[in-house]
């Protein structure tokens, strides 16, 4: 219908053809322009498609939806002549709840609530530990699945879900405590590895999210390429012409479904398939500013950043002159490398950091910047320097074209250091115990954070003919579980014997005693007089 004009479909880019439908399992999605002659003509498709096939549509379940633009009269009109149910947010579809906005944990909750609630219903008592662990892993588990792929769950939510897991598996029910002596994250590693096989929830979240991400990123069909190119900006000019509205990187569509803690596995993902490039990845790291990555991307690309030397390019024969500095002709490389402030900035951001790089093309700047060796916290400054020096420079354009204000090289300075201490803060990294790191973040009067020092502990064995014992004694509560143990060693660290007896009653202090009290008798009993 849509080939034939029969039918309007919704807004797309121009060249491209919009989506128009969607069929799933015993469902029909149809997307097309709220006008009375789109929905005569659909309602028509419908009344012939039932004559010749028997298969008539329910219009008592099916919805209508519209957009937000669409008036409160008009969607009166529209309503009346199918006579359908008016469909709004939320609603469930196929078990998961469909919303706007970022997933929260009131909306989520139901569906773990149901899930979980399956171990009411089961004869917990019936089974060992293998079959709980099956349940799990065939049943539970795989309920989660269809919801993880399309939403990010809260990690609160995830702890709460993977809590009760841990306790059905060890207890039976979920209804009782008790203390559990093995970590979950062992619970889940393969049985090679000396675990039970089982699937951790959060991890299995972010995965299935990166394979539905590249899914999106690689598949050909129509669907995912209609996504691709609503809803992500193009990341090489593809043809002749500018298009100012799709430069860039990700759009949101693809940055809300991740959370802070996976998207640095995204950005790796996309570069280890070629979406991304070296130079792209490393934008896209936590420590770099928003808009700066925006802007830094646009450059690379030069057909995206509009300068003066660009709009002669295109046609727009004007006057070239640098608005930083008055003197030369505005271009990419004189503004952000040749210009007196840009290379003031450089100058300075080579001196602090005592490193030094030609200043020629970006993709000279960007393959030695990233291969100068630093420690963990230090590098996290040093991208984060190359990236705002560029960023600070093109404000300083920008304030004297806009506002008539010129910025001077102490006020780009103090935007620079700002930047790289606000980094600073957000970042976690370890510097080296070396002279060279400490006088960076001396010159940046910034607080560093050495790394851990290796701790030697050496075991000193006792002289020939002694023995050495080691006593150790434990309380869980109070009346409870109580207990003692003991191990004796030679001069060469051989165990002689060792020993562990339950105790009654007892606190832990009294614990203690009593296993180096029972030690000695036990050494005096075999012979073992110098302990």
């Amino acid at each position: 219908m849509a080939d034939f004009s029969h039918l309007l479909p919704i807004s797309s880019l121009r060249g491209f053809s919009a989506l128009t439908h969607l069929l799933y399992v015993d469902d029909v999605q149809i997307y097309f322009r709220g006008t009375v002659r789109n929905l005569k003509n659909i309602m028509n498709a419908f009344e012939v498609y039932g004559n010749i096939s028997g298969q008539l549509v329910n219009w008592g379940k099916s919805s209508i939806y519209f957009g937000s633009s669409v008036s409160l009269s008009r969607i009166g009109k529209l309503q009346s002549l199918v006579g359908m149910q008016i469909g709004r947010l939320l609603f469930s579809y196929l078990g998961v709840q469909l919303f706007l906005g970022k997933p929260k944990k009131s909306v989520l909750q139901p569906i773990a609530d149901k899930i979980l609630s399956k171990f009411a219903k089961w004869k917990w008592k019936a089974l060992s530990l293998a079959g709980h662990g099956t349940l799990i892993k065939l049943v539970i588990t795989g309920c989660f699945v269809h919801s993880f792929m399309i939403y990010k769950w809260p990690s609160s939510l995830l702890r709460l879900a993977n809590r009760k897991l841990r306790i059905f598996l060890w207890i039976g029910s979920c209804e009782k405590t008790k203390l559990i002596r093995v970590a979950w994250g062992r619970c889940c590693k393969l049985y090679s590895h000396g675990g039970l096989g089982l699937k951790d929830l959060g991890l299995l979240n972010d995965s299935l999210l990166k394979k539905l991400t590249k899914k999106f990123m690689t598949f050909e069909s129509f669907v995912f390429s209609f996504l691709r190119e609503q809803y992500l900006w193009q990341l090489q000019k593809s043809h002749g012409g500018m298009s100012l509205r799709r430069f860039g990187l990700l759009s949101t569509l693809i940055i809300q479904i991740f959370s802070k803690r996976a998207f640095g596995s995204l950005i790796s993902v996309l570069g280890s398939i070629g979406l991304l490039s070296l130079h792209l990845q490393i934008l896209w790291c936590g420590h770099i500013l928003g808009m700066g990555r925006f802007f830094t991307s646009r450059l690379i690309h030069v057909s995206f950043v509009i300068l003066q030397d660009r709009l002669c390019r295109i046609g727009f024969h004007l006057a070239s002159r640098c608005s930083v500095c008055g003197v030369s002709s505005e271009s990419s490389d004189h503004l952000f490398f040749r210009c007196p402030l840009a290379a003031d900035l450089w100058e300075a951001v080579f001196s602090a950091f005592q490193r030094c790089i030609s200043t020629g093309t970006w993709s000279s700047i960007f393959s030695q910047a990233m291969s100068v060796s630093f420690s963990n916290q230090v590098c996290i400054l040093w991208k984060t320097t190359t990236h705002v020096v560029v960023w600070s420079v093109w404000l300083a354009r920008n304030q004297w074209i806009f506002e008539g204000k010129a910025m001077d090289f102490r006020s780009a300075l103090s935007f620079v250091w700002r930047a790289v201490s606000d980094a600073n803060r957000l970042e976690i990294g370890y510097m080296r115990n070396y002279v060279d790191d400490l006088l960076i973040f001396h010159r940046f009067d910034l607080r560093s954070r050495p790394a851990r020092a290796l701790v030697i502990r050496i075991w000193s064995p006792p002289a020939p003919g002694w023995t050495k014992v080691n006593t150790d004694g434990a309380v869980f509560s109070s009346p409870g579980a109580e207990g003692c143990g003991d191990i004796f060693r030679n001069c060469k660290a051989f165990v002689k014997g060792c020993l562990a007896i339950p105790l009654d009653h007892v606190f832990a202090f009294e614990a203690e005693l009593l296993a180096a009290s029972i030690a000695i008798n036990f050494a005096w009993q075999n012979g073992w007089h110098r302990i």
